[in-house]
């Protein structure tokens, strides 16, 4: 039998997603809010964050050179040398660790259960994995065939070896358990929270009148942003008064498309006083929030505007169709389709009762379901003892 963990310790690595486990800026800030739930909660012994650096990373870096920026970033993250050697970072932290203490690795690019040698648990926590990012029309055609088979393998094995999996979605659990063949019960759906400092208040009050709605997605053409702007136009015609705020890209305004009622914000950075101010203004003052994807694995944006009793119009597929329940916390449009998705946003704009409704409920939700100490109870659940 299994003893219970008496502490877990975390790992995060690449700079991919981060290196220091509690810095704003790791893993979308998700490393930050996950490790310090986990320590409120008695969880925690430590985490660590790691990086293959020196000669060793140059020699990687030679050995997958790709003319294509974006195909040696790949090979290179992505081939199993560097997921080795990146591993290797680990080993003298893993070594280190007292008996009783358990590991925790965020994502799959590393395999902390290949060197534990004294007797201990291992679990890993994804809002996404190989077999997804070869799903990824955005992502996939730039991974070359040896290297996608060879990822394949490499997780497969790590994953196998875990005594748990944990996913932020019942979505991706189900690509665990039918793209890897892990059994179902040691991949567990714990799901994630809103990557707030502090809840908003409830706003018994809050307007619905404005018309203005809420964008956030910092990659804007996979996020459906051209989509949106097509769409937008369309509201226009109905609702002349709509507005569209969009936070995130950190690109220009696209050439060629509608403009008219777009307010450009940007990319507003969460630590600074006066950005995360008016993002915080824009989620009071909206009447919906949309996030139309055209491909989206998980998406934390559409929980953190449900917490702020905000509708959401996302696409109806992927982790969005969890997220967002149709005709209660927000409304679900098909994927890539403009008119579908301006019909839905001009129903809500001109409906401020259905508004308040769906906003009211989708705060029920979110707290519910998307706070981090729900997700920290749910791994202990998981962790205990069978």
């Amino acid at each position: 039998m299994p003893f219970p963990p008496a502490k877990i310790h975390g790992f995060i690595g690449s700079s991919l997603i981060g290196t220091e486990p509690f810095d704003p800026r790791s893993w979308s800030g998700i490393s930050r809010f996950l490790f310090r739930e986990c320590e409120a909660q008695g969880m925690l012994h430590g985490a660590t964050g790691g990086e293959v650096s020196g000669i060793h990373r140059c020699l990687l870096l030679v050995r997958a050179f790709h003319p294509t920026r974006e195909v040696w970033r790949l090979r290179y993250y992505l081939s199993t040398s560097y997921r080795q050697a990146l591993s290797e970072v680990f080993k003298p932290t893993v070594s280190a660790l007292p008996e009783g203490v358990d590991v925790l690795q965020i994502g799959g690019l590393f395999n902390i259960p290949s060197m534990l040698k004294r007797k201990r648990r291992s679990f890993s926590y994804h809002d996404g994995n190989m077999a997804m990012r070869l799903k990824n029309p955005y992502a996939s055609s730039a991974v070359p065939a040896r290297l996608a088979q060879a990822a394949m393998t490499y997780e497969r094995e790590l994953y196998h070896r875990l005594d748990r999996v944990f996913t932020m979605s019942e979505y991706l659990r189900r690509s665990f358990i039918e793209d890897f063949g892990m059994p179902e019960e040691r991949v567990v759906f714990v799901g994630a929270g809103v990557n707030l400092e502090t809840l908003p208040p409830e706003r018994s009050d809050k307007n619905y009148n404005s018309g203005q709605i809420l964008f956030i997605g910092v990659e804007f053409a996979r996020k459906g942003g051209l989509l949106l702007l097509d769409a937008f136009a369309k509201v226009r015609q109905q609702c002349p008064h709509a507005k569209l705020h969009v936070v995130g890209p950190k690109t220009p305004f696209p050439t060629g498309y509608p403009a008219e009622g777009v307010v450009w914000h940007g990319n507003l950075n969460k630590q600074d006083a006066a950005q995360a101010g008016l993002l915080e203004h824009l989620f009071e003052s909206s009447s919906v929030f949309v996030l139309p994807s055209l491909y989206e694995p998980f998406g934390i944006a559409p929980a953190e505007a449900m917490m702020h009793s905000l509708p959401a119009v996302v696409s109806g597929a992927w982790a969005l169709g969890e997220t967002v329940i149709h005709e209660q916390t927000g409304l679900h449009v098909p994927p890539g389709q403009a008119e579908p998705l301006a019909e839905a946003l001009v129903l809500l704009i001109k409906n401020p009762g259905l508004c308040r409704s769906q906003g009211q409920a989708a705060r029920q939700h979110s707290l519910k379901h998307f706070t981090w100490q729900g997700t920290v109870d749910r791994i202990k659940q998981a962790c205990a003892p069978q």
